[in-house]
């Protein structure tokens, strides 16, 4: 996706002028950290992806961190959004393999979103200024709340509370495998070998296999109550 320019002095006065520079920006951002990770990019890399000077960010972000932030937290609501659709589908009738394969598939197929959590969360915490720090949080929660309420319709005799509990570990696991999983194509020639072969890491069947096993332990000791389907 090639990020729009911004002209280099240009200053936004209306409310769509500042979400249009904001918006380019943001995508300038995001093409940067699909090509060079978020370690390697700097504001003025940014900046000048954009078409625009550094000291012209400042209008809008704080910092490299908070436009990061944003660009997290958007693919955080496309992600949300399709993983409703997805244990919507399942709605009453789901089993942990079902919800366990529901839910990888949209890690899957929101890559981007799965990479940022593994990097995002312990680098920007200790980069952002405390307001950000608790926007951040407080949108990452709403996105377990969504999940949990989504997992406990597909699976009536697991609570909200109780499905609540297990995001955590499920944002951890993915955060902790998705690096482990992504290998260069020479590497995965050399792994394609035979004799090679357990040294592979498929984050479809690592991720569906914890999830199984995760909300299988989760319906065997959860005693609260749960909410029966709307509907």
């Amino acid at each position: 996706m090639a990020a729009k320019k911004i002209p280099a002095f240009s200053r936004a006065r209306t409310p769509e002028q500042i979400e249009s520079r904001q918006s380019a920006i943001l995508a300038a951002a995001y093409d940067l950290l699909k090509e060079k990770g978020l370690e390697n990019v700097s504001l003025g890399d940014i900046a000048t992806r954009a078409g625009t000077v550094k000291s012209n960010l400042y209008r809008y972000f704080e910092s490299r961190e908070h436009i990061y932030l944003l660009v997290l937290q958007r693919h955080g609501v496309q992600w949300a959004a399709d993983v409703q659709a997805a244990l919507h589908r399942l709605r009453g009738r789901g089993t942990p393999a079902r919800v366990a394969r529901a839910v990888t598939a949209t890690f899957l197929k929101h890559g981007d979103y799965s990479r940022m959590v593994g990097v995002f969360n312990p680098v920007l915490e200790h980069a952002l200024t405390p307001a950000l720090v608790l926007n951040f949080r407080i949108g990452f929660l709403a996105r377990r709340k969504l999940l949990a309420a989504a997992m406990a319709h597909a699976l009536p005799a697991l609570s909200e509370e109780a499905a609540l509990e297990l995001t955590i570990p499920i944002f951890a696991h993915v955060g902790g495998i998705w690096p482990l999983c992504q290998i260069s194509a020479d590497t995965r020639q050399l792994l394609s070998a035979p004799e090679h072969a357990h040294l592979v890491i498929d984050f479809e069947t690592e991720m569906s296999r914890f999830l199984q096993t995760l909300i299988t332990g989760a319906l065997s000791t959860d005693s609260r109550p749960s909410k029966a389907p709307k509907g």
